[in-house]
């Protein structure tokens, strides 16, 4: 079938490290050290000495009910030591029952709203957390005596608003998100709150300590000259002793500052063995909020792929319901055709006969002139039907209106990471193995017959272009009162729209240039 085209992400024939990352069941709850190894290679195994399992509690929320990426708001940081909150001096918590962290996320921010339209969705999901000097990135929140729901609430708001000023009082909405459990310690519980719910912007603030120091410093003593001449002032002056003055300074030393930072800079970055446990939680956490996004973006595509898969059953049946009707109207117009033709055979030989009798006893004059006449009515009953069905020409003027399903292309293009690096470029291309992946990760009842059925519509090549899943092409009546465009008006919107589809060339079947011509 001639050579194999290869599709982006083939080498040599073989996928490349970004085609070779595959998922695993969404609906797991409880996640033991080797489902961290498996979901998480790109943490290269680093994920805490003492770490026992892990308990997914956001898969208790059923697909696409949690909002997060539908809502966005904008969080203030200040991070000026003079504007920052003192911390106050607090006795650690004797027998705390669990720790309880809070992660914050920002939503997505729209495609419109960043520097550029085209911002990958990874680079503009944002985390809020605390970044400790020397340490690195940690979620809000400490030791709770307490493992009661309503309890860690209570105490996250608190320390949030202690640490930050931030209000969250007013958050009604709070998932029990992430679990961590250790063999020397206690668990630790992370939430999310659904701060989408603040009706003003949040700001947050840096936490400082206020230490107080104190050194001493020579003051020369005053000494009044009254009654004294130069040499005794000279003399006197010589002999006091310098007096010992002790200063007294407070200085603001910053403990935290609110950090706000993408999805893909946490998933790209680097845990290196000896990572403090509070930047590991916070890691781990980061790890668990992607898996839940992967979740509802998979559902998604299945969503898409399952309304391409209806329309082309859809269009297939219309196609096939009007050959049949086709080829009725051609059974009919025959059958009317064959009855007409029947018809005019049997007028013809009527007249036949009629004229052999009324040219018996005519001279050969009159036979000539008879046949003149004749012959016209002949013609007229041997010749073609005028009024036969006859096809209308449309001359009426549409044009081609591109519809971009933003919401579908984010989906796919959340998993769509080269060399499987969060920061890098989409580059506009799934494996077809990947999404096969991707569904079997979300419905346990779907057979390799129906996932086959599903990625129908995408080709047989090793690479699928999801732009042409997401977007779609119709036609549209253009109304007369709308000048034509000329051949330039017509380039340069096609050059306004290069970039919204993929070029001919990306599309990457299977087969040979017999499959592609076909």
């Amino acid at each position: 079938g001639g050579p194999q085209q290869r599709g982006p992400g083939q080498q040599g024939g073989k996928p490349n490290q970004q085609q070779q990352v595959m998922e695993h069941c969404f609906a797991t709850k409880v996640r033991r050290l080797v489902d961290h190894r498996l979901r998480n290679p790109h943490r290269k195994g680093n994920i805490g000495s003492t770490l026992l399992r892990s308990i997914a509690h956001w898969t208790s929320y059923p697909p696409l009910t949690t909002p997060v990426l539908n809502q966005h708001i904008n969080v203030v940081v200040k991070a000026d030591p003079e504007e920052c909150i003192v911390a106050t001096q607090s006795e650690p918590l004797a027998n705390p029952a669990v720790d309880a962290r809070v992660l914050l996320v920002t939503g997505l921010q729209p495609a419109e709203k960043t520097s550029t339209a085209k911002t990958p969705i990874l680079k503009r999901i944002s985390i809020v957390g605390k970044k400790l000097p020397d340490v690195g990135i940690s979620l809000y929140g400490g030791p709770c005596a307490s493992k009661d729901h309503n309890d860690m609430v209570k105490f996250l708001k608190a320390k949030v608003k202690e640490e930050t000023g931030l209000d969250l009082g007013n958050v009604v909405t709070w998932y029990k998100f992430f679990e961590l459990e250790y063999a020397d310690g206690i668990p630790t519980v992370i939430y999310m709150p659904a701060i989408w719910e603040l009706t003003e912007e949040p700001e947050m603030k840096g936490l400082v300590k206020e230490v107080t120091t104190e050194r001493t410093e020579l003051v020369e003593q005053e000494l009044s000259r009254e009654g004294m001449t130069d040499e005794e002032y000279q003399e006197a002056k010589a002999a006091l002793k310098p007096e010992e003055k002790i200063i007294t300074e407070v200085n603001r030393v910053v403990q935290s500052t609110p950090v706000i930072v993408t999805l893909a800079e946490l998933l790209s970055a680097e845990v290196k063995k000896g990572t403090e446990k509070d930047c590991l939680e916070t890691y781990n956490a980061v790890d668990a909020i992607d898996e839940f996004f992967k979740r509802d973006m998979a559902c998604k595509i299945n969503k898409k792929l399952s309304e391409k898969e209806n329309e082309a059953k859809e269009a297939a049946e219309a196609k096939e319901r009007e050959e049949r009707e086709r080829e009725e109207r051609k059974r009919k117009r025959e059958e009317e055709e064959k009855e007409e033709r029947e018809k005019k055979q049997a007028k013809l030989e009527e007249l036949k006969a009629k004229w052999e009798l009324e040219d018996q006893g005519k001279t050969d004059d009159e036979k000539r002139d008879a046949l003149i006449e004749r012959k016209k009515i002949m013609a007229e009953l041997q010749g073609t039907d005028e009024d036969q069905e006859k096809e209308e020409k449309d001359n009426r003027r549409y044009r081609t209106i591109l519809d971009v399903d933003q919401a579908c292309t984010e989906a796919f293009e959340y998993f769509d990471r080269p060399n499987n690096n969060p920061t890098l470029k989409p580059s506009g291309f799934l494996t077809r193995s990947r999404l096969e992946n991707l569904l079997m990760c979300i419905d346990d009842d779907m057979c390799m017959a129906d996932i086959e059925g599903r990625l129908s519509t995408t080709g047989k090549g090793f690479s699928v272009s999801y732009k042409l899943i997401c977007n779609t092409e119709r036609k549209e009546l253009v109304p007369d009162d709308v000048p034509e465009a000329t051949p330039i008006e017509a380039h340069e919107m096609d050059d306004a729209n290069a970039d919204e589809l993929p070029m001919a060339e990306e599309v990457h079947p299977e087969g040979g240039e017999d499959e592609m011509e076909e």
